[in-house]
């Protein structure tokens, strides 16, 4: 007979983690030794020796590295074109530490030898760093990191200020109670007023630290594990936050040194319970009171025969929502009440007379009213007009987490890009709308499925097309207007994520790129251009390292457009720093707007690095009187659309419209000579000449 399961309120019962309090746990720090191994690795709080490689971190942690909720962040000071350039990586730590983006001109957050700490109440990711003081020096400051938008607010100095550059802190961390400790090179343990960076001495630590130092707190905020070092020591200690007694736990014996450190999960014990399994929750529509079930365990954490009554509790992102008790083998369910909508990451901890067991996850489970998925293939189309345009889209079928979402009540909100202008907010699809400009534009829409203003989902953006008025020439453009360079497209045409920049703070673009090849495409806007004229464009070429780079026309904003081959594909060497102009003439191939794409194009980027284009220019310079020249009607040649076609056995001669030979061959009748797109003009050896245009 099935002996009963106890599950009873979380509220009624005390944290299970309280009966794992004295047992070590799994500590997680980034490595900082300076020899190139910047990698998160995993050891005991206790004095087991050795650390496990968690993920391989490529960014050198030499400005900090934090550890907020999902999110790691690692600072960097690196080699960039005009001396240090600041960066900060921010890495997913639910999906093995993937890159998730690197942020450019982060000198904002990147501060050299800054101390890091993320407070768990607030959210917030605290520094203390260093700055030239008014009198000469270093003086010390505490500020709030802003990754958004790149920057620290500074909340002042407050006792930061030891003596004249003499001290300063090394390592912090925040209570689980959002109250800051830090480390300072003096030996002590200070408490720190995050209000005003005050100071409260705690003690002498009886340690003087150097170098790379971090520290975290133990999950009952009973004890700091601080990972120390200076010339003689190398160690894993536990700090008293109440009397700053430092205890050796273990040395460190490969000398590693930690930028960051945080705590992990409990080690379980030998003979305590083994990993929960068969995980899950239920909940009915968008309810928020639903079940939770599991099925415990039948062996030990080290594999015996498990006996006796298991203590479990469960946790929904860290809260206690469940608690209770059952038996080895059985499967558990307990009532859950969740406060709000959202995604939940839920957690089952085993424990018994000998500890706390192990303990299995189900990430990613969304209870409550989902907001809907973002639509399916947004469509731009030009209308009846040129100022017309047709919008179209797909309905969302179910919600953007897998929730539940009432599809009968969804609306959709269109906003149109550039000017930002909602044009509906109960749209359907298809939707037309209006727009001009007397310059060229980059239009597109943006449209947002929603139920109300608190369940909106994922706002999803349709292609691009080009409208307004074309530019003339003469035209130029040299990057110093944002909005002048937000009209150019980029097109990352082999996917691999690296492709043209817009450097907005020196007013060029930029690809900066050594590890893959380059397939990139950076597309003017249109200018109307007329059939056979004859145009000289003009542009600043700039390399480190050798690149390659070709020149093409064409009438859309998709690589596949670009047809007709301005300049030819060139390996530009490095120009150490200088700027190259480079001029070159051709005979626009049909009359219309035009785009003129700069196309990247390393096919091995051992020897590429960066590329610059800045200062570009157009002028018409002629008329090529091409439409002057006829056929003679007994020519040995035609022109066909792929190329030259000989009507007769003949040798043939291929030019540019500008007169360079490209080409010559001796054809039999029927055969024909294939070019590429561009205008030409071809010479039989009867002398008569035929021209081509090959689109």
């Amino acid at each position: 007979m099935n002996k009963l399961l106890l599950c009873i309120s979380a509220a009624a019962l005390p944290a299970i983690a309280a009966m794992g309090a004295t047992q070590d746990v799994a500590l997680f720090g980034q490595l900082y030794n300076g020899n190139g191994d910047y990698g998160i690795y995993k050891f005991s709080s206790g004095n087991t020796p050795g650390a496990e490689l968690v993920a391989q971190i490529e960014a050198e942690p030499n400005c900090g590295a934090v550890k907020a909720g999902d999110r790691f962040y690692t600072f960097s000071a690196e080699p960039g074109d005009y001396g240090t350039e600041y960066a900060a990586y921010v890495y997913d730590a639910s999906a093995d530490y993937q890159l998730i983006t690197r942020i450019g001109s982060a000198w904002g957050l990147a501060k050299s030898q800054q101390v890091l700490a993320h407070d768990p109440v607030s959210d917030k990711i605290y520094t203390i760093y260093q700055e030239s003081g008014y009198y000469g020096g270093t003086e010390s400051y505490l500020g709030i990191l802003d990754i958004s938008n790149r920057t620290i607010t500074k909340v002042g100095y407050g006792s930061l200020y030891f003596g004249y550059g003499s001290t300063y802190v090394l390592a912090m961390a925040f209570s689980p109670e959002g109250e800051l400790y830090a480390v300072a090179s003096n030996s002590n343990l200070y408490k720190v007023n995050t209000s005003n960076a005050d100071l409260t001495n705690i003690g002498s630590t009886g340690i003087y630290p150097e170098y790379e130092q971090s520290m975290t707190f133990s999950a009952d905020g009973s004890t700091i594990y601080w990972a120390a070092c200076n010339d003689e020591i190398n160690a894993l200690y536990s700090l008293d936050p109440a009397t700053a007694t430092a205890t050796k736990i273990k040395d460190f014996t490969n000398n590693e040194e930690y930028v960051t450190l945080w705590i992990g999960d409990i080690e379980a014990a030998d003979d305590a319970p083994g990993a929960p399994s068969d995980l899950a929750a239920t909940f009915t529509g968008g309810a928020l009171t639903g079940s939770f079930s599991f099925t415990a365990p039948s062996t030990t954490h080290g594999g015996d025969t498990l006996e006796g009554e298991i203590s479990y509790e469960i946790t929904a992102n860290g809260e206690v929502v469940g608690s209770g008790t059952t038996m080895p083998g059985e499967q558990a369910s307990c009532p859950v009440i969740l406060p709000t909508s959202g995604l939940y990451d839920f957690k089952v901890t085993l424990s018994n007379g000998a500890g706390t067991g192990d303990s299995t996850t189900l990430n990613g489970f969304y209870a409550g009213i989902d907001t809907p998925m973002g639509v399916g293939n947004p469509l731009l189309e030009r209308g009846d007009s040129d100022s017309e345009f047709v919008i179209t889209w797909d309905a969302p079928t179910v919600g953007a987490h897998g929730g539940y979402v009432d599809l009968d009540a969804i609306k959709y909100r269109v906003r149109r890009l550039p000017d930002f202008e909602t044009v509906s907010e109960d749209a359907t699809s298809p939707f037309i709308d209006s727009f001009e400009s007397e310059q060229p534009a980059k239009i597109s829409y943006e449209i947002t499925p929603y139920i109300d203003e608190a369940t909106s989902g994922l706002s999803l953006t349709t292609n691009r097309l080009m409208t307004g008025q074309p530019y003339e020439t003469p035209w130029s453009e040299d990057f110093t207007a944002t909005s002048s360079a937000q009209i150019w497209t980029v097109a990352d045409a082999n996917n691999d994520g690296h492709s043209w920049e817009y450097q907005w703070d020196y007013g060029y673009f930029r690809i900066y790129d050594n590890n893959n090849a380059k397939d990139d495409w950076l597309i003017s806007p249109y200018i109307r251009l007329e059939e056979e004229h004859e145009y000289k464009l003009t542009f600043d070429v700039r390399t480190i390292a050798t690149e390659e780079l070709e020149v093409m026309l064409g009438n859309g904003l998709e690589p596949s457009d670009m047809t007709f081959t301005v300049r030819g594909p060139e390996t530009i060497p490095d120009t150490e720093y200088s700027w190259k102009k480079v001029e070159t003439t051709f005979f626009s191939p049909a009359s219309g707007n035009m785009h003129i794409g700069f196309h990247a194009m390393v096919a091995s980027p051992d020897d590429a690095l960066a590329l610059y284009i800045d200062n570009v220019s157009l002028e018409k310079t002629g008329n090529s009187g091409i439409k002057d020249s006829v056929a003679a009607s007994t020519s040995a040649i035609a022109a066909d659309a792929a190329g030259i076609r000989a009507l007769a056995d003949t040798a043939v001669e291929v030019f540019t419209a500008d007169g360079c030979k490209i080409t010559s061959a001796t054809l039999r009748a029927g055969d024909i000579l294939a070019l590429p797109a561009g205008l030409y003009i071809a010479v039989a050896s009867d002398g008569t000449s035929v021209k081509a245009v090959i689109r």
